[in-house]
């Protein structure tokens, strides 16, 4: 058996003009991370929630598709919207499906991790106590009014 057969040598030499332009031409790596990432304008990536905006309706966590949402009630007024990391597709559905605009997609990454409960965020979370301190403090008996 020889080691240099004419036609393995035809299919390598077709090779040779992409190796020279490779190895001349100009870099096509990108700097990240030594430098700043440089994210397409489209691009979806951390779920952020404005607390003041959620109502907890869950009509986000209902349509998301991967379930990477979960609506956790504590009785009528008191709720937590809970996001998975691990699980989401990143997909934009909750953000339609969000009637007040209070989800939306940042354009920052989102850090990688072997510890699964760092991917478990609390986006949201109203108490009934929350509620009763915003809400007209002038109402409590005592309270001086300027």
């Amino acid at each position: 058996m020889r080691i240099f057969q004419p036609s393995r040598l035809r299919r390598l030499a077709h090779l040779l003009p992409e190796l020279v332009q490779s190895l001349l031409g100009e870099r096509e790596t990108v700097e990240y991370p030594f430098g700043p990432a440089e994210l397409p304008p489209n691009h979806r990536g951390e779920v952020q929630v404005d607390a003041e905006l959620c109502r907890g309706c869950g009509a986000c966590a209902r349509d998301c598709p991967a379930s990477a949402l979960t609506l956790e009630r504590d009785g009528r007024n008191a709720y937590r919207l809970i996001h998975y990391r691990d699980r989401c597709a990143y997909c934009g559905q909750c953000t339609d499906s969000c009637r007040f605009g209070a989800i939306r997609l940042a354009d920052t990454f989102v850090p990688a991790t072997t510890r699964r409960d760092v991917l478990t965020v609390i986006l949201a979370e109203k108490r009934p106590e929350e509620e009763s301190e915003t809400q007209g403090c002038s109402d409590k008996p005592g309270a001086e009014s300027d």
